[in-house]
């Protein structure tokens, strides 16, 4: 199950949070203190949100966090999965469930997309199986 952590318990739970968001993100982002204050801030303004994907009998699989973005030329949102960090593997059907969790809370956010930015071969495999779904290659150059 996916479960959108309460803002008010952020605060509470950020020294556990922190190492495993940290290590979320992609080979492209330089962590620095400075964005870890700035997820925090975020997560307890509701700008950036953090997921928990749990199951009873194994407990915590995964922590994401997501942000929502705005195309400034055609003003379309999407929900962007901004780090995601697996703890250990989830099944199938977890992850199944996951996607329909984050795509109706896209919906009602009035999203019309959710993207991340990964290079692990293995989500991109799982994406391309979801309806509607595209991959597209996102480069970054770092200056």
């Amino acid at each position: 199950m996916l479960i959108l952590l309460n803002s008010m318990k952020v605060g509470d739970l950020w020294s556990q949070l922190k190492p495993g968001i940290a290590a979320g993100f992609t080979d492209s982002t330089i962590v620095t203190e400075e964005l870890m204050r700035r997820i925090l801030h975020g997560a307890l303004s509701n700008i950036v949100r953090i997921w928990l994907l749990v199951s009873e009998e194994a407990g915590l699989h995964a922590i994401i966090t997501t942000t929502m973005t705005q195309d400034v030329c055609n003003g379309k949102k999407n929900l962007l999965l901004y780090s995601m960090y697996m703890h250990q593997k989830p099944s199938g059907a977890l992850m199944t469930d996951a996607y329909k969790t984050l795509t109706n809370a896209a919906r009602k956010w009035g999203c019309s997309a959710v993207v991340l930015c990964t290079q692990e071969p293995r989500l991109i495999e799982i994406a391309k199986r979801f309806p509607g779904s595209s991959v597209d290659t996102y480069l970054t150059v770092r200056l």
